[in-house]
């Protein structure tokens, strides 16, 4: 499964050749805004833990995502074909996030776009392949980067869907964390995870609660009880990779500090420790249970618990997911717990039958994948023959109940 779903590759946005020079530096700071004064209100919409906006380039119209994590305004390809941007040379790029690859991607400058009212003009941006972050129905036009996000206020108010933008700060009670940003523009701070410090991005492209790397992370969390999953990365492109990755729910210490200002925030989120991440990531998974102000003006967010109901502990999943790999529907997902660990379910097990129907009997894969997920999105069981069984398995929503410590 690729993260990119849920954790956009443009995390970071790096130059290969001569990385951070002065012109790269007015690259990611220029661009103004009309009026400088100005206070103003609009409607987003949460899609898969992104807060989308609607964005007028040129008189086209399109969804884009903002998102602290990416440098800077990042277009979709065709998008900016739509837009008739005068694009401009090839640069290598390589993006901190779902992939380390070097991307061939084009730069442009914007003579002026609008959202919410506000017109911004003089920006620069890079292009890049949204295909893989938009829903069938949902194209993704593009990503707000942080060269935007850095020359204003913010503040999310998930209540009402709202955001206000503003030239002045805003004033709110809540638990207040500082960031700091670097020469790529993006939003970090420290905060204390299980009693250890620890150097954390602020990624609004990111939609898990908190992300981080496996291998480097692992002993931070050490003690904490997380369940267990494999992951076959990229299933249906016919990938023989397989990654391991933990979600730990239970309860640790999770606070901001700096100096003899402290935050201790209610909710503890949920940590994703995986193979395909770098550092620690907060996404919008975690920062949409509050109300959130994002003062640029001087480097600091404050939160206020808003009324969502947090959904971990009481969340529950299937412990077995399909695709088509292969030319066969196999399974790519496994949460190991005490029914898939005593049924001998293995990643890659061919599916013969799906409640009692031959797989051969469905048109197509599409077909199986749209009876799948209406099985799930009405929180029914289905069965399943594996190749060489004769045992079907019901596979029904549940609780993870093979929890085990993180060593």
């Amino acid at each position: 499964m690729k993260l990119l779903k849920t954790l956009l590759f443009t995390t970071f946005i790096f130059i290969t050749n001569n990385l951070f020079s002065q012109d790269f530096q007015n690259f990611l700071t220029k661009g103004t805004i009309e009026p400088k004064d100005f206070t103003i209100t609009f409607p987003f919409e949460l899609d898969n833990n992104w807060i989308i906006i609607k964005t007028t380039i040129n008189g086209v119209e399109g969804d884009f995502i903002l998102d602290t994590g990416c440098s800077v305004i990042a277009l979709d390809e065709k998008f900016a074909d739509k837009c008739k941007l005068n694009l401009q040379s090839d640069l290598k790029l390589s993006g901190i996030g779902g992939s380390n690859e070097k991307i061939k991607m084009k730069n442009f400058d914007i003579d002026s776009f609008s959202f919410g009212g506000m017109t911004f003009k003089g920006f620069g941006g890079a292009t890049f392949d949204a295909q893989h972050i938009s829903e069938k129905d949902k194209p993704i036009a593009g990503l707000i980067g942080a060269s935007l996000i850095n020359k204003m206020n913010w503040k999310f108010d998930f209540d009402s869907s709202k955001i206000t933008i503003s030239s002045q700060k805003f004033e709110q009670e809540g638990a207040k964390m500082f960031f700091w940003t670097g020469n790529d523009n993006v939003h970090r701070t420290n905060l204390s995870i299980n009693g250890i410090k620890k150097e954390v991005l602020i990624d609004l492209g990111c939609g898990y609660e908190l992300l981080a790397d496996l291998d480097n992370y692992k002993s931070t969390v050490k003690g904490l009880k997380a369940f267990k999953e494999q992951i076959a990365d990229g299933a249906s492109a016919g990938s023989t990779r397989d990654e391991t990755h933990f979600e730990i729910i239970s309860d640790f210490d999770f606070s901001y500090s700096l100096g003899e200002d402290t935050s201790r925030f209610e909710l503890k989120p949920v940590i994703k420790l995986t193979e395909s991440s770098h550092g620690f990531l907060l996404g919008t998974g975690y920062m949409k249970y509050y109300n959130f102000v994002l003062n640029a003006t001087n480097r600091h967010y404050i939160f206020k618990r808003n009324g969502l109901k947090s959904e971990k502990q009481a969340q529950k999943y299937y412990p077995v997911k399909l695709d088509f790999q292969e030319n066969a529907v196999k399974i790519v997902r496994l949460r190991l717990d005490k029914f898939v660990v005593e049924n001998n379910i293995k990643m890659r097990d061919e599916i013969e039958k799906i409640d009692e129907k031959a797989v051969e009997a469905f048109k197509d894969w599409a077909e199986i994948k749209a009876y799948l997920n209406d099985k799930m999105d009405k929180g029914l069981p289905y069965s399943i023959t594996i190749k060489g069984q004769k045992k079907a398995l019901k596979i029904a929503k549940s609780v993870c109940d093979n929890l085990v410590e993180m060593e």
